[in-house]
């Protein structure tokens, strides 16, 4: 069968249309390190200290080599081979999203802590993306506590069977039963015009899925928590 003129528009529109998600995947997932850094380098300033705290400095070199990272691998939408075969322990990534968000956290007030379960395993992966989904969680949680006298994130980390549950919870706003499908959909966003692109969930939805996993999603009153199964095993291993 012979491709018309008619299929080929078609064709470049899906291919423009990609290239959009791509350009605004990269502009979505470039702002937080970015934002990391400039909240490091305006604690340095505040503090005045001469020479620079080491730590501080280290961190924000972190988030630059993030970013690199994230443009390597295009948004971290494309997985490459090898990707999965990367051992390391699965509080590590965490601690470092973690890191990332700190200052934010402290300057909204906002009390974070981190519940591991013993004998967390060593698990087969890509630590950077893991990372990725994680900050990205951690930062829908504290856009959910912006402007709250008061606000508490929680992340605990445990296993089930054949993967590491890692849970963000928040005491922030409910979010409309109505919309809890759509939370996880490209655009989609319940946030004031300029405070949200609607991408943050959808990239961490791909991302976990693209790994074998899977991320879910409840809210009542007083508590909203997304909740992450990521595989013990790259996905060749599983059975």
């Amino acid at each position: 069968m012979s491709e018309t003129r008619d299929d080929r528009t078609w064709m470049e529109v899906g291919r423009l249309a990609e290239l959009g998600l791509l350009s605004a995947t990269l502009v979505h997932e470039l702002r937080q390190p970015l934002f990391a850094v400039k909240a490091l380098l305006q604690l340095l300033q505040e503090r005045a200290l001469v020479p620079p705290d080491p730590a501080t400095v280290a961190t924000a070199l972190e988030q630059v080599d993030r970013m690199e990272r994230i443009l390597s691998t295009q948004g971290g939408l494309v997985q490459h081979s090898g990707d999965w075969e990367v051992p390391f322990p699965v509080d590590q990534p965490i601690c470092a999203a973690l890191a990332t968000l700190e200052a934010r956290t402290a300057r909204q007030g906002v009390a974070c802590t981190l519940d591991l379960a013993p004998g967390l395993p060593v698990i087969h992966g890509n630590p950077q993306v893991l990372q990725q989904v994680v900050v990205n969680l951690l930062q829908n949680a504290l856009d959910a506590l912006e402007g709250q006298a008061s606000g508490r994130i929680r992340v605990t980390v445990d296993t089930v069977p054949a993967s590491v549950r890692i849970r963000v919870e928040n005491d922030g706003p409910t979010i409309p039963p109505a919309d809890l499908p759509r939370v996880f959909d490209a655009w989609f966003t319940t946030k004031p015009p300029g405070r949200g692109t609607g991408l943050g969930l959808a990239i961490a939805r791909r991302l976990v899925e693209g790994a074998g996993g899977r991320i879910e999603v409840s809210s009542r009153p007083g508590s909203t928590s997304f909740t992450l199964h990521y595989p013990s095993n790259p996905p060749s291993e599983s059975p």
